[in-house]
């Protein structure tokens, strides 16, 4: 047997096979499909992709044989490696080299070989694609042209293979790439955030102080810097997510309307200052509960209201909404969750316009439509790239048109899943019907917005553009019911207009529509029944008509709730019961500690379920409010424990007989949760009866009213505090009746408690953010915001909280960072509403 010398370029022939990286690994089809092919042409039952290395032939693919290598000295392929073309073994026994060849002579006994070299295109021979016999035979012209054809197949699959693999590696490195990228600019932004937070905080209590007028305007410049310097950090860090993937839509049930109207809240007072007119209009046919990420949503129309606001000195700005369903059939069509549609949203503006040679520049980050408008305007042109991004993601688009002078009407469409809600009128409504309501705005757009939204409660509206034309309707004999006077027209304002509706119908109810920036006094309200600010919020403006028209006894008297409230004052007097409240968190300690002083009971607090027990060892109560979530030890332990010492059984960590067997009080458990199967769980743990957070005043009585009354008689509240001025906050609607709840004659004490919540909120968040991270207080702590966060009315905080503590025990990594990212965005907004209500309520007071 001759064996095969090496080849002249062996040590160059073997790193170019190293380089190939394919010694080893798994079969591949495309390789197999190869040899498969090779044994059909050529009628054999063997066929092999054979590499060959320093010491073995290793069979990449091989059909027809068992074994997975041989030694080199054995191989025919160690010869074939020498030849530039086919090896050809017609009779394996009358050649000389073969003929006392072990794989000859012995298993498997081969007589005939046909190897074509696998050469690379640098000229280095890999290996041989082979065919293999039992019996002596020789190969037709046609099967020779073919094996050496796909023998160069083989090399290409492998030079293909190797390039893949390049890419592979290329495109792992550019992802590892961004992702220290991503990684660096969420440091460098919470570094710089979080002195910039402290500039800006620092300067905003700076302005709270006395100053003199160059020491005010420094300040406000050095506040104003910042915060576009923290909008600046902010943008560029979405920019910098969706260049790298990194930015993922969450899905969550959200109401359109709410979200435009928390918008238009945000950016009013910025539109008031300049004067500018702000209106929106959902019409009644799209749907206003939909399913997907109302964060991003916002997000862009923040962008393209503030944009209109800052590119506008006189005019109005203009929100309108359309929808239609997607085309598309079966998957795409309605199912469980709701029905696929496509929502189009515009703003239009009265600004400077936009020139069409410049359009282009406007999407591009980093981009405006010119040098000088960035001089006059500012801003770092990206906001405009997000938003592109952004609608892209949820399945649609951002365009532009604009007329150079006149004003530019940006527009954006995105997919969304309509959710069903029941329709109905509410019944305080009810007495509404047919009522004749008066509208008075020179603004067209107003009007038009006004009667469309007063359309569901099926008022007779007439609306008029002037003071005079208004008196000259009502002088024509025309009577109405009530009216709403815009504060700002020309020649007569919603001020004289009142005067001169009072001389002539003085019980007229007249509700005055006005500007965020209005500063005038409340004494100069005396004509009205209640106010509303622009843009008007449809559940705002329906809310207002219903206290108005109950105040006015347009509605039967039985609609009132402020009789009620006050009958429920003396409530400790004649139903007396000495109350326990176990509550950890310090907002919701002091929203129950009040609503009950309210009621007429005095009420002792602690902090956890341990401070429960220990405080029943020295006094007895008829009632426990217990919360269900808290340190130490929950509600439902304490609970358990309480049931098992007034029945004279032990709890199971306890050795010894409970000796305080005095009659146990009712329990009654408080919880933010509202998940299917909580109240069950209270009640198996011994608990009486149950209520949600927030706490309302009409559930709290039921559970009072429900408790046998105590032998003790507790002091009842001597005065009832009156209803503060009306400020906007996170839901006007459950802020204002969280205070008049609490406090109608102490307006302190609502700034005590929003100034509690805004303390108590930093160290929770602290636990959500900021290592080491503990699975237990970051539940806790999501779950204590969530809470508080409902209270005060922030609805949409205390949803994400809910949504992150479902998450934190299932997931961890980025959809928790995620979660915990909004939380921050959507806590900065329920901070700065907190902070207008107490710099408003203290020049109230």
């Amino acid at each position: 047997m001759q064996v095969a010398p090496f080849p002249e370029n062996e040590a160059q022939r073997l790193q170019a096979l190293e380089r190939y990286e394919i010694l080893d690994t798994p079969p591949e089809a495309s390789f197999d499909e190869l040899t498969q092919l090779a044994r059909a042409i050529c009628q054999v039952p063997m066929a092999l992709i054979s590499l060959v290395d320093a010491n073995r032939q290793w069979f990449k693919s091989k059909v027809g044989l068992e074994a997975t290598e041989t030694p080199r000295n054995l191989a025919f392929c160690a010869h074939a490696l020498l030849h530039e073309h086919l090896l050809v073994v017609e009779d394996a026994k009358a050649d000389l080299r073969f003929f006392d060849h072990p794989l000859v002579v012995g298993d498997p006994h081969i007589r005939f070989y046909a190897g074509a070299p696998l050469i690379t295109p640098d000229g280095y021979a890999l290996g041989t694609l082979c065919v293999v016999d039992y019996q002596p035979r020789t190969l037709t012209p046609e099967q020779y042209q073919a094996l050496s054809t796909l023998a160069k197949q083989v090399v290409s699959q492998l030079e293909l293979r190797h390039k893949l693999k390049i890419l592979n590696q290329a495109k792992a490195a550019a992802d590892k790439a961004n992702q220290a990228k991503g990684e660096f600019l969420a440091t460098m932004s919470h570094e710089i955030r979080t002195p910039m937070n402290a500039i800006i905080g620092m300067t905003e209590l700076l302005l709270d102080t006395p100053l003199t007028p160059q020491q005010r305007d420094f300040a406000e410049t050095a506040c104003q810097a910042g915060e576009t310097l923290l909008s600046l950090i902010n943008d560029i860090l979405d920019f910098s997510k969706i260049e790298s993937g990194k930015l993922d839509l969450e899905k969550h049930p959200f109401n359109l309307r709410d979200c435009i109207e928390g918008v238009l809240d945000m950016l009013a007072a910025k539109a008031a200052a300049k004067q500018l007119e702000m209106v929106y209009l959902i019409p009644a046919q799209v749907p206003e509960t939909l399913l997907g990420d109302v964060t991003r949503l916002r997000q862009v129309l923040v962008n393209l209201i503030g944009n209109a606001i800052k590119f506008t000195d006189a005019g109005e700005i203009e929100i309108t909404v359309s929808a239609k369903a997607i085309p598309e059939p079966g998957t795409r069509g309605a199912n469980d969750q709701g029905t696929p549609i496509v929502l189009e949203v515009k703003v239009r503006d009265t600004g400077i316009g936009i020139p069409p040679e410049r359009r282009h520049r406007l999407f591009k980050p980093f981009s405006q439509v010119d040098a000088s408008t960035t001089r006059q305007y500012g801003g770092s042109g990206l906001g405009l790239a997000i938003s592109k991004h952004l609608c892209e993601l949820m399945g649609g688009t951002l365009w532009v048109d604009s007329q150079v002078g006149q004003g530019s009407t940006f527009s954006f469409s995105f997919q969304t899943v309509a959710i069903s809600t029941p329709p109905g009128l509410d019944e305080a409504f009810y007495h509404l019907q047919g009522k004749h309501l008066l509208v008075v705005d020179d603004n067209a757009t107003n009007r038009k917005i006004l009667s469309l939204q007063l359309q569901p409660l099926n008022l007779q509206i007439t609306a008029v553009d002037s003071g005079f034309e208004a008196l000259a309707k009502m002088d024509g004999g025309q009577v109405f019911d009530l009216a709403i006077l815009d504060m700002q027209m020309p020649q007569m304002d919603g001020m004289m207009l009142a005067k001169h509706i009072h001389q002539r119908y003085p019980s007229l109810p007249l509700i005055l529509l006005t500007s965020m920036g209005w500063t005038g006094s409340v004494a100069a309200l005396s004509d009205f029944m209640a106010y509303l600010n622009k843009p008007v919020k449809l559940s705002r403006l329906h809310e207002v008509l219903r206290q108005v028209a109950a105040q006015a006894c347009i509605l039967p008297a039985a609609q009132g709730v402020w009789g009620q409230r006050q009958a429920n004052a003396n409530l400790g007097e004649r139903h007396p019961l000495r109350i326990l409240v176990a509550e950890d968190n310090a907002v919701n300690q002091k929203v129950a500690r009040h609503l009950l002083h309210r009621l007429g009971y005095a009420v002792d607090m602690v902090a956890n379920g341990q401070a429960v027990l220990e405080v029943l060892q020295d006094q007895d109560y008829d009632l426990i409010l217990m919360d269900v979530q808290m340190p130490e030890m929950d509600g439902l332990e304490a609970t358990r424990r309480l049931r098992w010492s007034t029945t004279g059984l032990c709890p199971p960590d306890s050795n010894q007989r409970s000796s305080h067997l005095n009659p146990c009080p009712r329990i009654v458990a408080m919880t933010a949760n509202a998940i299917q199967g909580d109240r069950e769980r209270c009640l198996q743990a011994g608990m009486d009866d149950y209520i949600s957070k927030p706490i309302r005043v009409e559930e709290l009585v039921r559970v009072l009213q429900a408790c046998p009354a105590g032998a003790v008689r507790v002091p009842s509240q001597s005065a009832i505090p009156d209803w503060p001025p009306e400020v906007e906050a996170i839901d006007p609607v459950v802020f204002r009746d969280l205070v008049e709840m609490l406090s109608p004659h102490e307006p302190a004490f609502a700034r005590e408690l929003v100034q509690t919540y805004l303390d108590s909120s930093t160290p929770l968040l602290q636990a959500l953010c900021f290592p080491p991270f503990d699975i237990k207080e970051q539940v806790h702590a999501a779950h204590t915001l969530k809470s508080s966060s409902a209270v005060l009315g922030a609805m949409q905080l205390a949803q994400l909280c809910e949504t992150l503590e479902q998450k934190i025990s299932q997931d961890s990594g980025e959809s928790c960072s995620l979660a915990v990212a909004t939380i921050l965005s959507e806590y900065d907004r329920v901070q700065n509403w907190l902070q207008c209500y107490l710099e408003a309520s203290e020049v109230d007071l």
